[in-house]
């Protein structure tokens, strides 16, 4: 098995969060919370149980949430009929 660095490196690579964030909030109607949101990207992304578990240093959160965070902080920031017009 990998150990933590390999996977948190892996989960950094991915160059955006957006579209699956998009898709996953679209998925519920245009509204998730923060745990659907992480489900439904986990999936799109199709990302294992590993990827999912890495700890981003020494917070209590894992990488996959820290990143998935500062993406809809940084990028989600849409109109509010937006998700209709998908």
């Amino acid at each position: 098995m990998r150990d933590e660095k390999q996977l948190s490196s892996r989960l950094s690579a991915y160059p955006k969060f957006v579209f699956p964030t998009i898709m996953a909030i679209r998925a519920k109607g245009g509204s998730a919370t923060i745990e659907e949101i992480e489900d439904s990207v986990a999936e799109l992304m199709q990302l294992s149980e590993a990827e999912l578990s890495v700890p981003h240093k020494d917070s209590n959160v894992t990488e996959f949430q820290y990143r998935l965070a500062i993406e809809m902080v940084e990028d989600v920031r849409v109109e509010p009929n937006f998700f209709q017009s998908l």
